[in-house]
């Protein structure tokens, strides 16, 4: 089991981000691999509005439905709890969005090492190694 991070579904939404194959690949691993990942209820918010804003309310709603159709995706919601472990978090990065700081959070609740992202500043998180 592993996190991802939003940019990991950006990526394998959008064909022209510039990480779109390598995204499809580590999704693929995910299936072939029977594996599971973990993403918040914020991760997907932030997929789906970037998706929104870039492409439109058609290209969102295929991305919503891509993450409640998926079989290897555990969505956690988000606790009071969560979000004031997110807080510390960010205070102690400085360089964390709500929703990034909660993927971590996840990532150490779980007791996980991984997590999917292209977003360098997971780099400078203990314990987690980013998988790009």
């Amino acid at each position: 089991m592993k996190t991802a991070d939003a940019s990991l579904f950006i990526a394998l939404f959008r064909k022209s981000d510039a990480h779109h194959d390598r995204a499809k690949e580590l999704i693929e691993d995910i299936v072939k691999d029977n594996e599971r990942l973990v993403v918040t209820t914020h991760v997907i918010e932030e997929a789906v509005t970037y998706l929104f804003s870039r492409d439109g309310p058609q290209a969102a709603h295929e991305g919503l439905q891509a993450f409640l159709n998926a079989k290897n995706i555990a969505i956690e919601s988000v606790s009071v709890q969560d979000l004031e472990a997110a807080g510390k978090l960010m205070k102690k990065y400085g360089r964390f969005s709500l929703s990034d700081a909660l993927s971590v959070h996840a990532t150490n609740k779980r007791g996980l090492r991984e997590i999917l992202s292209f977003d360098s500043d997971f780099d400078h998180v203990e314990r987690i190694q980013r998988v790009h």
